[in-house]
């Protein structure tokens, strides 16, 4: 059994207030464009206030959510972590997986961006693509993809049980 977390983005001084500088832009904007239509109503504030939670909603996320990537046996397991909370969201066996690349590579447009079932997240990649792969999985008669940030110890004990179901 292997297992270990995704690395969490740092919170930092300039990543806070771009979200502030971003989040007070389109509040300005939004009230300037009632202003010059005259539109004065509780239902402009109401829009402020969903869209001023909204912007929160994805910044406390992309900082306070981890993934816990586990590997036993045969068996691949992601985690969504919160806090003391885990809610499990991905159990894949090896001999599913069909493909795990880097998002650099120049096939990933093709790849995941091509019209799978689902396409999940399993990192949050703001502000970095270093070290971020996605994988293409079937399920049925249907393929899946996903991305993840994996350390290079878990990418290669993956590939190598993936090889070990190919022969």
């Amino acid at each position: 059994m292997y297992q270990e977390v995704s690395k969490r983005q740092k919170l930092s001084w300039k990543h806070i207030g771009a979200g502030i500088l971003i989040c007070f832009g389109i509040l300005f904007l939004m009230n300037g464009v009632a202003y010059l239509v005259s539109l004065h109503s509780a239902w402009l504030d109401l829009i402020t206030i969903f869209i001023f939670t909204v912007i929160l909603y994805v910044l406390l996320r992309e900082y306070f959510i981890t993934y816990r990537y586990i590997l036993i046996d045969d068996e691949f397991i992601i985690h969504q972590v919160i806090g003391s909370k885990e809610k499990y969201v991905l159990h894949l066996h090896i001999k599913q997986l069909k493909k795990i690349a880097p998002i650099q590579e120049l096939a990933f447009e093709e790849e995941y961006l091509r019209s799978y079932v689902k396409k999940a997240r399993f990192c949050y990649t703001w502000f970095q693509k270093k070290d971020i792969y996605y994988g293409v999985y079937k399920e049925g008669n249907k393929e899946y993809s996903f991305i993840f940030q994996p350390s290079k110890k878990m990418l290669k004990l993956l590939q190598k049980k993936m090889l070990t179901f190919e022969e």
